[in-house]
């Protein structure tokens, strides 16, 4: 099993006792949008994101509106027991919130990894070309 774990190193600057509510009453949803909402649709037109069709993907849009919804940032954790090809990882990432993800399986990991590693170091790169 390995864990990816953005921002690990960074100081936990929140108390563990407050929690947020998992279920509260959401808006109704238009037909159109219940169809696909949640689905690896949008997710497939969105860089990083459509780098590989996960078959248990889900929306990275879906993420970030409950990133803003709960006014996550950078004092708080989100965590992925099965983070799978990273969509709630690379959301977090995208939105400076910190996250940890947990996937088992080696391959559908260094997926992952490679898709929230983005601290390139470019002038290396342009020497290497």
């Amino acid at each position: 099993m390995a864990i990816l774990n953005e921002h690990f190193n960074q100081p936990h600057k929140t108390s563990l006792k407050k929690e947020l509510p998992l279920f509260k009453d959401l808006p109704p949803l238009s037909a159109a949008t219940k169809k696909d909402y949640g689905t690896f649709k949008d997710s497939m037109r969105a860089p990083i994101y459509r780098w590989f069709q996960y078959p248990a993907g889900y929306s990275y849009k879906f993420i970030q509106e409950k990133i803003k919804e709960y006014k996550l940032n950078d004092a708080h954790w989100i965590f992925d027991p099965f983070v799978g090809s990273g969509t709630t990882v690379i959301a977090a990432k995208e939105a400076d919130v910190n996250s940890i993800g947990i996937e088992a399986h080696p391959f559908v990991y260094e997926i992952a990894r490679i898709k929230t590693f983005w601290e390139y170091d470019l002038e290396h790169l342009s020497k290497l070309i």
